[in-house]
């Protein structure tokens, strides 16, 4: 009977700081595809493809479109870089045609946990009546893995803007404020927010956007939350002469523990009073032939102990932890802790680790 297992996440611990090193999905991502509902069928309108070596490591992003049609259109390559502390994927494009030149850079950055840290766009060109250039960069902020501001600044040829938003959390992790402001350089200027509220996994949120001094009603989402505390479902409407009008339904599909596989638009029909089919958004994971990875795997050194905690996998029989002293190199059991659940604890080291987890079936 052969075993079993699933790849999960890999951590390096140096002295007693530990640093999430690849993807926190709880499974290795290979792919996005986007839809669009056109009459009774689903129209693939965008589909991104990861191309992964041996290790699960990212060679590149391919991204493919296609017309409401289903007409391939385009297809872009965006290149990995690996460096010490982070990844990036990247693109450039030059056009040249009859008196007219562009060269236009794309360029994304993720932490080695597989969080988008930044988003650079820049497109300069030249031609006989005009030449320019616009760029726009983003970034994103975290605070125990959960994203805190973030921020915009965008430059159209000189005209251009600033905008943030920050995000706070309740004590039970849940979002309790998004707060969207611009700024002039030298002051920050509120222009809208969400304020809120829950009782136990249900949340209702109402957008208000700054104008004369006072905010005033403009959205509500009403959100339910699983035990991972990710929402399951939304509804948002938008406030118009007094009444909250339906707008749209959100519905997010998770496999095993938190891991996200398909997401749902439906738009409001006033006719029936119910929701249709709008667009569909689905994620594809190398599953190793159906069982999930470990998912939300965290570390935690406390005194002269190490311990890695992450989330149940259903049909999993256990676990087994892997540990080397370089990420790209080979991992070998490790068998110097002791498992409680979905719970290992090993004495702590000043040597720099690496860890993975999998989950074994022994039943396959």
């Amino acid at each position: 009977m052969s075993v079993f297992k699933k790849l999960v996440l890999i951590f390096f611990v140096l002295s007693v700081k530990s640093y999430i090193f690849a993807d926190t999905k709880g499974g290795i991502l290979t792919g996005e595809r986007y839809f669009d509902r056109i009459g009774s069928a689903w129209q693939t309108t965008l589909y991104q493809d990861l191309e992964l070596d041996s290790l699960g490591k990212i060679i590149s992003r391919v991204d493919y479109a296609y017309n409401s049609s289903g007409v391939l259109t385009s297809t872009s390559t965006y290149n990995c870089t690996y460096y010490a502390t982070y990844y990036t994927l990247t693109r450039t494009y030059i056009y040249s045609g009859w008196n007219y030149w562009s060269i236009t850079d794309w360029k994304y950055t993720y932490d080695l946990d597989g969080k988008l840290t930044s988003y650079n766009y820049s497109c300069e060109w030249t031609g006989d009546h005009d030449n320019g250039l616009t760029v726009q960069t983003d970034t994103y902020t975290y605070d125990q893995e959960k994203l805190a501001e973030f921020h915009t600044e965008y430059d159209g040829n000189g005209l251009g803007y600033i905008i943030r938003t920050l995000y706070t959390y309740d004590s039970n992790g849940r979002i309790s404020q998004e707060l969207t402001q611009t700024s002039d350089e030298h002051n920050w200027t509120n222009k809208e927010r969400t304020l809120w509220t829950y009782d136990g996994n249900a949340g209702v949120g109402i957008k208000e956007i700054y104008k004369n001094t006072v905010w005033i009603n403009n959205g509500k989402t009403i959100r339910t939350l699983n035990e991972q505390l990710k929402p399951v479902t939304e509804y948002s409407s938008y406030w118009s002469w007094g009444n909250w009008i339906d707008q749209y339904q959100y519905i997010m599909q998770y496999v095993n523990e938190g891991v996200i596989n398909r997401h749902y638009t439906n738009i409001y029909n006033p006719a029936t009073k119910g929701y249709d089919l709008y667009k569909l958004h689905n994620y594809y994971y190398d599953n190793y032939g159906g069982m999930s990875a470990p998912g939300n795997l965290t570390v935690t050194v406390t005194g002269d102990s190490l311990k890695l905690n992450w989330f149940a996998v259903t049909g999993s029989s256990g676990y087994k932890v892997y540990s080397s002293d370089d990420p790209y190199d080979t991992f070998i059991e490790d068998t110097t802790g002791t498992f409680n659940g979905v719970e290992w604890t090993t004495p702590a080291s000043a040597i720099r680790r690496f860890y993975r987890v999998t989950a074994v079936d022994s039943d396959k």
